[in-house]
Order: structure tokens, then C-alpha cells, then sequence
């Protein structure tokens, strides 16, 4: 069970070879509200909207979107206080997809563990 993050659906995608020929051998994928909102963010600064919009829907014909829920928004307020307390702070956007992983009991897929590392009892995998 894992969930994606926003950089490895642009890498898929964009059909990076290595990200795709991972993520098609893996099962029960999921992206978070927040990655999906990313998503349509980077779509709606493409110059090739339609194509992009096509390509973010063949993307999430097998991949299911978590809503966030009062256990997410506890866990990012939880999380938050804590990498502020140890001044490793990191955007809400990468924290909100962290409290999404730990609430949903998935391993979160990304390439940037930078942005996660810091997080405690986090399962990260990298592509």
C-alpha cells in the first residue's frame, strides 16, 4: 500500500522510465487531495492544458484519492509542532502528504526524502 508523491506522478507522467516500469509493478496506489490540487496546479500552468488534463486522467484510472479526514489534520498538527520544535520545518504541502501516509498506514513513494525524513515512524521508499 503506498501512497505517491506529487514529484513521482509528474515523473510517471512525464513516462520516466524508471518510475513507470516501479510504479506499474506496484499495487494498491493512492495520491493524497493535496498531490491531486498540486497536480491540477502545474496543469493549469502548462501551455498544453488539454493534453496534460488527458494525461492526469489515464494516470488516475487505477489510482485511488484520499480525502483528507480529522485524523490527517490532527497528525499534520502533530507533526508540525514537532519539526518546528526541532526547527526542521518543511512546506505544509509535503507535511499534509506525510500526516496522509501515517494516517493511512502507506509507504509513501518520493524522491524528495529530504522534505520527509524528519518525520517520525514515516515508511519512505525512493525511486
Amino acid at each position: 500500500m503506498y501512497l505517491l508523491d506529487t514529484d513521482i506522478c509528474i515523473e510517471f507522467m512525464r513516462n520516466e522510465e524508471k518510475v513507470v516500469n516501479e510504479i506499474k509493478r506496484l499495487k494498491d496506489l493512492h495520491i493524497s487531495i493535496i498531490s491531486l490540487a498540486e497536480l491540477f496546479y502545474g496543469i493549469y500552468n502548462s501551455k498544453n492544458l488539454d493534453k496534460h488534463k488527458k494525461n492526469l486522467v489515464l494516470f488516475l484510472q487505477d489510482i485511488s484519492i484520499l480525502e483528507s479526514r480529522f485524523s490527517v489534520a490532527n497528525n499534520f498538527g502533530m507533526i508540525k509542532s514537532k519539526l518546528k520544535k526541532k526547527g526542521t520545518l518543511v512546506g505544509d504541502f509535503d507535511i499534509l502528504n506525510g500526516a496522509f501516509a501515517l494516517t493511512y498506514g502507506l509507504t509513501l513513494i518520493t524522491r524528495n526524502i529530504k522534505h520527509y525524513k524528519n518525520i517520525e515512524k514515516i515508511r519512505i521508499k525512493t525511486i
